[in-house]
């Protein structure tokens, strides 16, 4: 038997659990907040990590997220130019894989970089999803060698791409690689589900 103790409690439980629910879904809306840019269309979010507080974000281009490095002595003690976009898009259909995904990059890098170079293909993770990191080098329009960074995922019919350039082609990935880390799709957040974790509660409270 329950008594009624054990009865408010678990309703209490059930307020606050619901309401922070709630509040969770709420808190994700398209654009920038401080370091983090969110876009519920595509599922998911990325920011700039506390160790790269030389970069700024920008939603203002024709890209769907731009980030750069901005700081002054940075690039002219380190000589450093760096910047990293990424891009989502719906796929033609659902049927398209990451292994499609992948043949379309490659088939886009032929045609659109000049001299390229060192390619590199890697199967790692975003947000938790397979994906797969390119690196590799070419040239500027000027000629300039320059090292290029891409991470390619396929999710629920979306198509995402982040995409960092750098010179000189010396330049360590480490920067790119710790923004990548921080992807997350929201599905992901928010996949809570509280009328289970409720359903179970009260089974126990029942024993």
């Amino acid at each position: 038997m329950i008594n009624h103790n054990f009865r408010f409690i678990f309703l209490m439980a059930a307020i606050l659990m619901m309401s922070s629910v709630n509040s969770s879904l709420a808190q994700h809306k398209t654009g920038i907040q401080g370091n983090t840019y969110t876009n519920t269309d595509f599922n998911f979010r990325i920011s700039i990590p506390v160790s790269l507080s030389h970069w700024r974000l920008q939603d203002n281009i024709p890209k769907l997220l731009f980030m750069m490095s901005t700081d002054d002595t940075t690039l002219a003690n380190r000589g450093i130019i760096a910047n990293l976009s990424v891009e989502a898009e719906k796929l033609s259909s659902k049927k398209v894989t990451l292994s499609n995904y992948l043949d379309i990059s490659l088939l886009a890098l032929q045609v659109g970089i000049r001299n390229l170079n060192n390619l590199i293909i890697d199967l790692v993770e975003l947000g938790g999803r397979p994906a797969y990191r390119l690196i590799y080098t070419g040239s500027a329009n000027d000629g300039t060698q320059v090292k290029f960074f891409q991470v390619i995922a396929v999710d629920q019919g979306k198509g995402y791409m982040l995409t960092g350039t750098s010179i000189p082609v010396t330049t360590p990935v480490s920067d790119f690689v710790s923004i990548q880390n921080t992807f997350l799709f929201l599905d992901a957040i928010t996949a809570v589900k509280p009328l289970r974790i409720l359903a179970h509660t009260w089974a126990n409270l029942k024993k």
